[in-house]
């Protein structure tokens, strides 16, 4: 499969104002002078596998912002978090900041210093990333908002205002149909599944390259209707990814057991339900289900404004090209798109 484009920091810096939704139950704290606004992104996270082969790294991430929502400037403002771990002896790595150069204090803590906020609705907004553990049931971020208000506010100074509060994300156990992360910015490779290659047990898996920070879902399930003769099966994965990208990456692959007979990949009908992320981060179709272009019929194939998908490779795996024996006889599908969607396949 073929690299995608680079994202531009200006085009990657777009993108977070465009996915900067607050998730459900975000944590809050107000008073006079500012605003804090922290929220978890996604809520539910699975948990890293490090022993896959290859391995599913997975990241929780907060989404900050802070609001000056008083008339005169805040001062010396700084935000300064770190993570704990609830169910397990393990811990949640600080990993990065975007939007913001904040620094590690620690191996999971970090702190922010913004200098002034002037007048009143004057913002920073930005998102703290720190690796998912292996185990667990929740992530617990512990922040605190300092600042001095009014021009002769200082660090130190008696009057310096203080807040704190917590924001929490479900460590969710890796099951084989779903995989939910934040992905950092230089981008990232999600798969449903143990390693993302089907097998009798686990009969079809998605893998998707994201090439730039986002937070990242995808959901399997089956229907009981056929998208195709080919299959006994359909099976459909839905993409919730909002940003803007170069494009995603996405493979598709069926295990043998789950084709008709006879079965010819020629044949397979695969279809692209369009749609977008709503303010809760849920996927919203926006069109019927539309069959996917072959990229060989676009200029470079790469999907454009005009086809904003299209299918990149069919690929059957033998004797020759199978990379172990459970590989035989199964399907794969390369993607490349530009959107969230729901694909049957």
């Amino acid at each position: 499969m073929s690299g995608f484009a680079c994202v531009s920091a200006s085009r990657a810096l777009a993108a977070l104002a465009l996915a900067w939704v607050a998730s459900a139950s975000p944590a809050w704290a107000g008073s006079p002078a500012i605003e804090v606004l922290v929220s978890p992104v996604p809520q539910i996270v699975t948990r890293s596998r490090p022993e896959a082969l290859p391995a599913l790294p997975t990241r929780a991430a907060y989404e900050v912002t802070l609001t000056n929502r008083s008339s005169n400037v805040i001062n010396e403002l700084r935000f300064v978090a770190s993570t704990t771990v609830q169910g397990a002896a393990t811990t949640a790595p600080f990993a990065e900041s975007i939007g913001f150069a904040c620094s590690a204090t620690g191996p999971t803590a970090t702190s922010c210093s913004f200098g002034k906020l002037l007048g009143k609705g004057d913002q920073r907004r930005f998102v703290l990333v720190f690796n998912a553990p292996t185990a667990g049931n929740t992530i617990t971020l512990n922040w605190t908002a300092s600042y001095g208000e009014g021009s002769k506010d200082s660090t130190g100074a008696s009057h310096r205002d203080t807040q704190t509060g917590s924001a929490l994300t479900t460590l969710g156990t890796p099951i084989a149909t779903e995989v939910k992360s934040y992905v950092a910015t230089s981008g990232g490779t999600l798969f449903t599944g143990q390693t993302g290659v089907a097998t009798f047990g686990d009969p079809w898996t998605t893998t998707v390259q994201v090439p730039s920070f986002a937070r990242a879902e995808v959901l399997e399930t089956t229907s009981p209707q056929s998208c195709s003769a080919e299959y006994k099966v359909c099976v459909t994965s839905t993409l919730t990814i909002p940003g803007s990208f170069a494009y995603l990456s996405i493979v598709l692959r069926r295990d043998v057991s789950t084709l008709q007979t006879g079965a010819n990949i020629a044949n397979a009908v695969l279809r692209y339900e369009p749609g977008t992320t709503d303010a809760s981060g849920n996927f919203v179709p926006s069109g019927p289900p539309l069959d996917i272009v072959s990229c060989d019929l676009l200029p470079e194939r790469l999907p454009n404004a005009a086809n904003r998908r299209c299918l990149d490779y069919r690929r059957v795996y033998g004797i020759t090209n199978s990379p172990t024996i459970d590989w035989k006889g199964d399907w794969e599908f390369g993607l490349r798109a530009l959107e969230n969607g729901r694909i049957s396949f």
